[in-house]
């Protein structure tokens, strides 16, 4: 029953707004600016949340990664347990092993390195995502380093984008910028800004975005000829969630993660099934309205993401 009154809900906000906002334009009710840049024009809208966030013990994860022997190809579990009983407890102590050496050679240098794209990937081959040295990896970032980012789309498949929403931290707080289509032409040119930003970050953070939002984005960037490198590492918070808490919620969506874990819950939200609908009445109708609940939604997507990695983080500790 829960799914059907989100609709229900939203069906009401969403006449609701339509009523209030009758008449009004987009820079009456929603305070952004217009920007170009290569390939066309879109609406940016910037806010900033109180956010502190430290995320430095790069000397544990190191000890972790350099003492886990299971992420040199060929040592499985009964392997390590050998090596570990004849006195061999990190890869330094496999330097000069004949069989192992060039892989141990690599992983130390990407460890000393903090070669996060190569050390994911490492990890990923030995442990699933929700493994808590994938979480753990992002010790390694620095959090200036990290781009949050979230997106909003048409549909599942073969869809338009029309609002990304990216956050980044700078001092003590969470600057979060919203791209969005005033109509679907401007899709290409929120595409590239984002590309265009993600150039300066070294990793992403998401809510599900590997298995979606990324996916999504390479799709539309192949749709329109763009280039550019989203394959950063990635620390999909969904997936941290599942390993820390296995109990006591009754699912991982973002939603009950806030309601359960960050004690929040959300007012005049409008439902992720019906976000679709919402923009489309704006398009039809050229009414405002039901943008402002999709533009608070996906904010709010990108700051509870960010609060659920700082208490990953710390749980972790």
């Amino acid at each position: 029953m829960e799914p059907d009154r989100n609709i229900y809900r939203s069906e009401r906000l969403k006449w609701k707004l339509i009523s209030e906002h009758k008449g009004d334009s987009l820079e009456d009710i929603i305070h952004g600016k217009i920007k170009e840049n290569g390939v066309g024009g879109f609406y940016e809208l910037i806010d900033e949340v109180e956010a502190n966030f430290n995320i430095k013990d790069c000397k544990l994860v190191e000890n972790e990664l350099l003492s886990d022997l299971k992420l040199v190809p060929g040592i499985g579990k009964k392997t390590e347990e050998k090596l570990k009983k004849n006195g061999i407890q990190d890869h330094r102590g496999l330097k000069d092993h004949d069989r192992f050496c060039s892989h141990v050679e690599e992983i130390i240098d990407e460890v000393e390195c903090r070669d996060l794209k190569r050390l994911q990937k490492r990890v990923e081959k030995c442990y699933p995502l929700n493994h808590p040295l994938n979480q753990k990896l992002v010790e390694f970032a620095d959090k200036e380093d990290l781009l949050f980012f979230d997106i909003e789309t048409m549909g599942l498949r073969y869809c338009p984008v029309f609002l990304i929403g990216i956050g980044s931290y700078s001092g003590g707080s969470l600057k979060v910028k919203q791209l969005l289509a005033r109509n679907l032409k401007e899709e290409k040119a929120i595409i590239q800004e984002f590309l265009d930003i993600s150039d300066e970050f070294g990793s992403f953070v998401s809510f599900n975005g590997r298995s979606f939002d990324s996916r999504f984005i390479s799709e539309r960037m192949k749709n329109y000829g763009l280039e550019g490198d989203i394959d950063k590492p990635h620390f999909d918070v969904l997936h941290f969630s599942r390993g820390v808490w296995k109990k006591g919620i009754p699912n991982h969506r973002l939603g009950t993660l806030e309601k359960h874990v960050l004690n929040k819950e959300r007012e005049n939200d409008v439902s992720s099934a019906m976000v679709p609908q919402f923009y489309k009445i704006y398009l039809k109708k050229g009414n405002p309205g039901p943008l402002i609940p999709i533009l608070e939604h996906n904010k709010e997507d990108i700051i509870s993401t960010a609060q659920l990695l700082k208490k990953i983080d710390e749980d972790a500790r």
